[in-house]
């Protein structure tokens, strides 16, 4: 049993204030993320905090107002695992961590339309593979897939079995559909499939060269030609499914702008699927938000959306909360169960300092790169050229 007086002061007399008298950090050995603000280093790694008992599940939700400081803790995560031999995939949205992979001699795949790069998201598992086929559809159609369409790629899916580039055998199978302008299920199937094999989506996903290795060392998978289009939510799905096998070992999976995957309705369905697999995957999810207030709306006219998206950030054992406006911690607030003086602490918060809650603790960290990273997490050096 941990000592209490390391974290919050709870009594019968004082529930209310909940104060801090010392915070020794987390316990744990290794790196130091910064300083406590009352107390000691703050070291935290998830696969650590877990084996200690401090946490239930291994996934991470940083939250902040832009300029906070959340890109700077990101990387410093990054940079601490990677250092620790964990596998470290990185889903760079705008092509921010290409520095942070040369660092610690990390690889940077660009994914580019008909480019030789690739990922495959399927691992011959029968199951996970239809529901991560029938999600990519989803994501292409921009729609929920029809009965009627469900039922036609599963049978086709199942048709091709564990057959090599599963996507382009149901395509071939589908293709003669296209040459009729009759509306059909087949059709509409084949129409997507097509972004895939000759389109717009081509070889990204379904490519004739080797897939890429994501199970060694660090590596960044820079979507920003898909980011700039509008698909980083399918992408982002389809690179997430082949970081995660089994076999890969202990890895960290950063999303950063993750704002863009949960706020689509197919991307957040599959994604809280990942999260409830992430301690028999061995994946630890990163998840980065900014201001809530935008998920909320964006989430907001589907109700069972909405839950699911609030289900994913709850459903994080571990929150680095940066400064917020007062508006975002009242949003926030239900979600996380935040007590009225962690509501009242976020808008205050000055920037490189986050509220840290991990499983019941809580700690008010002051992050502080070592002085060899700090080039490495600077995210502002181009505004400061001049």
């Amino acid at each position: 049993m941990r000592d209490a007086t390391r974290h919050w002061l709870v009594s019968d007399e004082i529930d209310q204030w909940r104060l801090w008298l010392h915070d020794y950090g987390t316990g744990l050995s290794g790196e130091a993320l910064g300083q406590c603000r009352r107390g000691g280093p703050f070291i935290y790694d998830a696969f650590a905090a877990y084996e200690a008992g401090l946490i239930s599940g291994p996934n991470i939700a940083v939250m902040g107002s832009i300029g906070s400081g959340k890109s700077t803790l990101v990387k410093m995560l990054a940079l601490r695992a990677s250092r620790q031999e964990y596998g470290v995939v990185i889903v760079d949205p705008k092509g921010e961590y290409h520095e942070v992979a040369r660092a610690v001699g990390g690889s940077i795949l660009e994914l580019t339309v008909g480019g030789t790069q690739w990922c495959n998201p399927f691992d011959g598992d029968r199951a996970r593979d239809l529901l991560v086929a029938l999600t990519l559809l989803e994501l292409a159609l921009h729609r929920s897939v029809s009965e009627d369409e469900k039922y036609l790629f599963e049978r086709e899916w199942n048709e091709v079995g564990g057959a090599e580039r599963p996507l382009l055998r149901v395509y071939e199978r589908l293709a003669s559909s296209l040459l009729t302008e009759e509306v059909s299920s087949r059709r509409s199937l084949a129409l997507a499939l097509r972004r895939f094999i000759e389109g717009d989506l081509r070889g990204l996903f379904d490519g004739c060269d080797p897939a890429v290795d994501l199970s060694r060392g660090l590596v960044v998978l820079d979507l920003s030609q898909l980011w700039s289009r509008g698909e980083f939510a399918l992408a982002c799905v389809a690179t997430m499914a082949a970081a995660q096998r089994p076999t890969h070992g202990r890895r960290y999976l950063l999303i950063d702008e993750a704002w863009a995957v949960i706020n689509d309705a197919a991307a957040a369905r599959w994604l809280q699927g990942s999260w409830k697999m992430a301690r028999a995957t061995g994946v630890s999810h990163v998840i980065v938000l900014h201001r809530w207030s935008d998920t909320e709306s964006s989430a907001g006219a589907d109700s069972a959306h909405r839950a699911r998206v609030m289900g994913l950030v709850r459903d994080c054992d571990t929150h680095f909360v940066f400064h917020l406006s007062a508006n975002d911690a009242a949003l926030l607030t239900p979600i996380l169960d935040l007590h009225p003086r962690e509501q009242a602490l976020i808008p205050e918060l000055a920037r490189g300092s986050a509220l840290v809650r991990y499983g019941p603790w809580r700690s008010v960290l002051e992050v502080r790169p070592l002085d060899a990273e700090r080039a490495l997490v600077d995210s502002d050096h181009a505004m400061r050229r001049s």
